[in-house]
């Protein structure tokens, strides 16, 4: 039996009709390549050990595109995300996953500014609902949802809330947000205009 060793650049085609093209040295694909998989699927970028490792470019059949990083074939690391409804992402991700800080906007205006974990809203964030008049949540999410203490602005009116302690009292973490939020809401409708 003759076993085929590939080596410099060359394409590979396997038996699921993925297409490998880049450069080999003994069967293995290192450095930038190209994968193309049976449904339209492609990667260019980095290789390493026959693994998506490094930057690349991940385009998938419904007109998602991903820019990020890889490691042994996990989207890990920094990403930018264009989805095809025109919403994009803009930070970290975990094994394909937003995870970390990260920036969400969709084609209507809405924005998101904020921590992720598994995908979903969870941590200190800043959603942006409405540009004109300002409407926005500046607060924590527990879960994808407005949780404990956060502040809603509409136009000019800023409306704190959180939870009370045993003695139906503010907690003192909302004073003290309030003030922070107050401060800094010159500088965010600086960031944003």
């Amino acid at each position: 039996m003759n076993i085929i060793i590939i080596r410099g650049f060359g394409i590979y085609t396997n038996f699921y009709r993925t297409i490998l093209e880049g450069n080999w040295k003994n069967n293995i694909l290192n450095g930038i390549g190209i994968e193309i998989n049976k449904n339209g699927i492609f990667y260019q970028g980095e290789f390493k050990n026959n693994k998506k490792h490094g930057l690349g470019l991940y385009n998938m059949n419904d007109g998602t595109i991903y820019h990020e990083e890889w490691e042994n074939n996990e989207m890990t690391g920094f990403a930018m995300i264009s989805y095809k409804d025109e919403k994009n992402y803009i930070g970290q991700v975990l094994k394909g996953l937003m995870n970390g800080y990260g920036e969400f906007s969709w084609k209507n205006g809405k924005k998101y500014f904020g921590f992720y974990k598994n995908d979903i809203k969870e941590g200190f964030g800043i959603y942006i609902y409405e540009q004109k008049p300002f409407q926005a949540y500046i607060g924590f999410w527990f879960e994808g949802k407005m949780d404990v203490i956060g502040m809603v602005i509409k136009g000019k009116s800023v409306m704190v809330y959180g939870k009370k302690d045993k003695e139906n009292k503010d907690l003192n973490l909302l004073g003290n947000l309030k003030y922070i939020i107050k401060k800094e809401l010159v500088c965010l409708k600086k960031i944003l205009y």
